[in-house]
């Protein structure tokens, strides 16, 4: 716990430390629900983490089917009713690279060979930064759940990047978690609750919770906003004017350059 003079102490976690914590209330659904960790993580990310959102819209639910697909979900009482046929590998002609092999699918029955999983996916988290990634046929919503990613992936770098990603979501979706913005950093701040007030890393930087910018007091965070945006557009401004135009070499006035390149008659 780090306090900032007389102000309210806050706590600073290393990345294990949030994933407990994640993982803690994934357990607490699954419990409740009598359903797999990675279909409540899937649930609770598609409900930004709020876990009463999502078991009182459960419980209120008169059609499971709708309510798992809101989420990208096959349904998995839908799964238990018709068996694993989507899950059981087949050979047949691969949809991406055309090659007759085995492959492997969703509950969405759709099934592509192993290569193309494991490039697709490798793609997806570490070109792209996605944790939740769709199937890979075409308009398909459902999503790859975790343990079906950890096993279709063969790089342990891009595993590693993956679990990362979903560590990066829960925080993100979390009004109480903010990451410390110093680089290289990689540690969480949890307050109790959400206000514009400084807080302090382990690492030594302070910044403004609400806005993640450095402390700004007594500048509120939407004016810092604006006066970043200033700043940019600012910037903007003079690398155009940098870029076209040119100062005449005998009275250094600034003349603006036509779409041709040559002078124009134009002062600036």
């Amino acid at each position: 716990m780090i306090a900032i003079g007389g102000s309210v102490q806050n706590k600073v976690l290393d990345a294990e430390k949030v994933a407990l914590e994640m993982n803690k209330i994934i357990e607490d659904v699954a419990s409740v629900l009598r359903l797999s960790p990675t279909i409540c993580r899937l649930l609770l990310h598609h409900y930004k983490w709020n876990k009463e959102s999502l078991l009182e819209r459960f419980y209120e639910s008169t059609d499971m089917d709708s309510f798992f697909l809101d989420a990208n979900i096959i349904s998995p009482f839908k799964v238990t009713r018709h068996g694993d046929e989507g899950l059981a590998d087949i050979v047949d002609i691969c949809a991406i690279c055309c090659n007759r092999t085995i492959l492997t699918g969703l509950q969405c029955n759709h099934h592509f060979c192993y290569l193309c999983w494991d490039s697709y996916l490798t793609t997806k988290i570490m070109e792209e930064g996605r944790a939740h990634v769709a199937c890979p046929q075409h308009n398909c919503p459902i999503i790859v759940d975790d343990e079906k990613t950890l096993t279709l992936v063969k790089s342990e770098n891009a595993k590693k990047r993956y679990r990362r990603l979903i560590i990066n979501s829960f925080v993100e979706c979390n009004r109480l978690l903010r990451w410390c913005p110093a680089a290289d950093c990689g540690r969480v701040i949890e307050v109790g609750h959400l206000e514009a007030r400084p807080v302090k890393c382990t690492c030594g930087t302070v910044f403004c919770f609400a806005c993640g910018y450095e402390w700004h007091e007594p500048v509120n965070c939407r004016l810092l906003k604006l006066w970043i945006k200033k700043c940019n557009d600012d910037s903007e401004t003079s690398n155009w004017i940098s870029a076209n135009t040119k100062e005449c070499p005998k009275c250094q006035v600034s003349y603006l350059l036509s779409i041709s390149g040559a002078f124009t008659s134009s002062y600036i």
